[in-house]
């Protein structure tokens, strides 16, 4: 009797350990779930703040507080751009430096006032070769409008009554037509420009091998580019673009842009700036069919190609009516060089 007595004791005693062994487990999982539950809960209630938080913020961000985002990111980008990019090269520091070796800086500008040139004048010129150098040329002041002086080359083989016809059309579409279009879409040329004067130059002439270009050379003075006509110029080969045709203006406005750009985005890529320029030209309203220009002797200057490589097509523009040496637009008031005294050479009445 004592052996089964000792056996149900022990049984006894062993059931009552492990219900005490799986009493304390089970308390302990429990406590663990509690501790996983509280946990959860802190999460969810950090996350909820933080989503009312993010809420207010773009409740009650205002349209300007974005704009100023997106002005502040783009400044931004345009600082590691400009850190990314090359210094430009500073020509008045290099010269001053190491051609004049002095510590006076050199001013851009060549005269404290505009000299506001009359009509009959004559000056020369430096004007670019296709493949390298310059050879003066010199021309006479035809033309004086609002914002531009035509010139033309001394010794033109064009009778004098068709090319004043021609210059006072070419004259008008760039006071009434190209001159605003391009200033609307790409901003104001550098003015008054280092001599001081308003007026564009704009050289009419025989150019080698270019129909016509821009060059910012012509921008600096003397001492810095010993070439330098020192004054805003466009060059325009009136043997290949005609003055007084849609060829000519489309021209102008292709060369103005470049003026423009110089002084707008100096330091943009040359496709960006022949893009432009070719822009320039459609909402001017010509289309073209122009082959890629032909780039001057200089890097700072813009060529278009020869007329026979290009076609320009817009409403014809009409010569205005004359009356004596001065004529009137709607919004120009023209100067020009009546016949008899004309100083161009080979001119024909």
């Amino acid at each position: 009797m004592k052996k089964p007595l000792a056996v149900t004791a022990v049984l006894l005693l062993l059931i009552s350990l492990f219900s005490a062994t799986h009493a304390a487990a089970r308390q302990r999982t429990t406590a663990a779930r509690q501790r996983t539950t509280a946990a959860r809960q802190r999460t969810t209630a950090a996350r909820a703040r933080a989503s009312g938080v993010s809420t207010t913020l773009m409740r009650n961000r205002s349209p300007d507080a974005t704009l100023t985002s997106a002005l502040a990111s783009a400044a931004r980008d345009r600082q590691n751009l400009d850190v990314a990019r090359p210094d430009q090269r500073d020509l008045y520091d290099l010269t001053r430096r190491l051609k004049q070796h002095s510590a006076t800086p050199i001013s851009p500008y060549i005269r404290a006032t505009s000299p506001d040139y009359s009509v009959g004048r004559v000056d020369t010129f430096f004007v670019a070769q296709a493949t390298s150098g310059y050879f003066p040329m010199k021309a006479t002041l035809m033309f004086k409008t609002s914002h531009a002086y035509w010139y033309v080359q001394q010794g033109t083989k064009i009778p004098l009554d068709k090319l004043m016809a021609n210059l006072r059309i070419s004259a008008a579409d760039f006071e009434d037509h190209v001159y605003p279009t391009d200033h609307r879409a790409f901003g104001q040329e550098w003015n008054p420009g280092i001599d001081r004067d308003p007026h564009i130059t704009i050289l009419n002439a025989n150019l080698p091998g270019v129909g016509g270009y821009y060059s910012a050379e012509d921008l600096y003075p003397r001492a810095v580019n010993m070439y330098s006509n020192q004054r805003k110029m466009l060059y325009v080969n009136i043997d290949s673009y005609p003055l007084g045709t849609p060829d000519y203006a489309s021209t102008i406005a292709h060369e103005l842009q470049h003026m423009i750009h110089w002084y707008q985005h100096e330091r943009d890529d040359t496709w960006i700036n022949e893009g432009s320029s070719v822009l320039a030209q459609v909402i001017n309203g010509y289309t073209t069919a122009r082959t890629p220009p032909r780039r001057g002797p200089r890097s700072t200057s813009s060529a278009t190609v020869p007329r026979s490589a290009a076609t320009a097509t817009r409403t014809p523009i009409t010569a205005p009516r004359s009356n004596g040496c001065t004529i009137s637009t709607s919004t120009t008031a023209v100067t020009a060089l009546c016949a008899p005294c004309s100083p161009i050479k080979g001119s024909r009445a």
